[in-house]
């Protein structure tokens, strides 16, 4: 009877194997391996051999640091970037607006300029006018004689 050759040896080498080959250890995998035997059987074995992985515990505070540290330095990498990228784009802006101060102060100027002259223009205009009327009176008071 074949049932007989279902041992705990047998199902640890085919477990192990399976393990090495990155497979997971089930009862149907390792019938089919086996090629034979009862699913209770090989159930009490994989249990068995279950027990006998390693098993690592880890508390709360060693979950958080193996899990925080990798995700604080991405997150820190994202930042530095960000910070770079948003730095060089201030220094572009600040340039910017050096230079529509600058042209400001240009426009400004010519302005201030453009107003002297129009009130120089205005001041000469009512002369003209003041001595327009002047003719004006003079010429009536020669129509009139």
């Amino acid at each position: 009877m074949k049932e007989s050759k279902v041992n705990y040896e047998n199902i640890k080498t085919i477990c192990d194997k399976l393990v090495a080959e990155g497979q997971k250890p089930t009862v149907a995998v390792i019938r089919q391996q086996l090629g034979f035997g009862s699913y209770t059987t090989i159930t009490e074995h994989l249990r068995q051999w279950n027990k006998t992985l390693l098993v690592v515990e880890l508390t709360e505070d060693e979950i958080a640091r193996e899990i925080k540290l990798p995700i604080k330095n991405l997150f820190q990498k994202k930042v530095d970037h960000y910070y770079k990228e948003y730095q060089f784009k201030i220094i572009v802006l600040n340039n910017q607006l050096e230079e529509a101060y600058a042209e400001k102060i240009q426009a400004d100027i010519l302005c201030e300029a453009q107003a002297d002259e129009i009130e120089k223009l205005s001041a000469g205009n009512l002369a003209l006018r003041a001595e327009v009327d002047a003719l004006k009176a003079s010429l009536a008071i020669l129509d009139g004689k």
